[in-house]
């Protein structure tokens, strides 16, 4: 009898997981999301640091443009 109530459990939970699986939005497409955020991120610091960089040169010409 213990068994037969730990079988039935058994697929009662598979059939739990299988249900929330299939209403759930998938995992690949969360990550799919969660990786274009972070490559967006990582493109706009990759924008910012070269910005910074070309107003760096810009100053550095103009300061000695301005000490001769």
């Amino acid at each position: 009898m213990l068994k037969i109530l730990s079988f039935l459990f058994g697929i009662i939970i598979t059939n739990i997981i299988l249900f929330s699986a299939a209403n759930s939005p998938s995992i690949s497409s969360i990550y799919a999301q969660d990786t274009q955020y972070s490559n967006n991120n990582t493109n706009e610091n990759n924008n910012s640091s070269l910005l910074i960089n070309e107003l760096k040169n810009i100053k550095n010409i103009l300061e000695s443009i301005a000490s001769r």
